[in-house]
């Protein structure tokens, strides 16, 4: 498929050699030496995160529906870069415990997160275009209530592991590979972007974390805005999306 489609190439190569995908910081200029180095599961995750955000922002239904989209990407964006920050802070204690999270992990299970929304929207497009009627108020409680439902579906059948599901459905596995995993990094990921937009919902967000990830958060959540917005913007062009 990407060797028919040269701009997904292009993508993939590119995010091969970004900062976050390139650990090696080997340089690499074809597609055959990208996918080696980043595996096919990476690349179908890749593929798949900038596939849904293109979608989100060029495709064309209703006003409402495309307003729907372009925050949900914006949001997404946020929350995986977010992620990647609280990620990096856990490696950066040096704990052997928390060595397993890695960065590009976390910022495409922050991105696809939210995956099952664009289903949802586009069904309730086509349900209004045969002449139904929705109230646009209704539709959005729907989508919050079902998008964790239909992330699953899609994630599920299109091979995705256990923690983009997880991270998906904020959901803990019965059986965790690790006792502090991705869905732990989103959750305080969230709870930091809620602090920082002064979310009405902040009182009853609870999260759990330890010693190192109150310092975590405390860093985080003491960066200025400028700073904290000049962070966000350079993990997204260190990933190469």
């Amino acid at each position: 498929m990407l060797t028919r489609r040269p701009c997904l190439a292009a993508i993939v190569v590119r995010v091969a050699n970004s900062v976050i995908f390139n650990r090696r910081n080997i340089t690499c200029t074809d597609l055959i030496t990208a996918v080696s180095r980043l595996g096919i599961l990476r690349v179908r995750d890749i593929v798949t995160a900038q596939a849904i955000e293109q979608l989100k922002h060029s495709v064309n239904l209703s006003q409402e529906c495309n307003s729907i989209l372009q925050d949900s990407a914006h949001n997404s964006r946020e929350l995986a870069a977010a992620m990647v920050m609280v990620t990096k802070g856990y490696r950066e204690s040096g704990e052997p415990q928390f060595q397993h999270l890695e960065a590009d992990k976390a910022l495409l299970s922050g991105l696809l997160a939210d995956i099952g929304l664009f289903c949802l929207v586009n069904e309730y497009y086509l349900y209004l275009e045969r002449g139904n009627y929705l109230d646009e108020q209704i539709a959005l409680q729907i989508f919050n209530s079902q998008c964790s439902i239909a992330s699953k579906q899609v994630l599920s059948s299109w091979g995705f592991d256990q923690d983009f599901i997880e991270v998906a459905t904020n959901q803990d596995s019965p059986n965790p590979a690790y006792e502090f995993s991705y869905i732990d990094v989103a959750r305080m990921a969230n709870h930091i972007l809620m602090f920082r937009r002064q979310d009405t919902e902040l009182d009853d967000h609870f999260v759990e974390f330890d010693v190192t990830g109150a310092d975590v958060m405390y860093k985080l959540s003491n960066l200025s805005e400028a700073e904290f917005r000049t962070q966000i913007d350079e993990v997204i062009n260190a990933s190469g999306l």
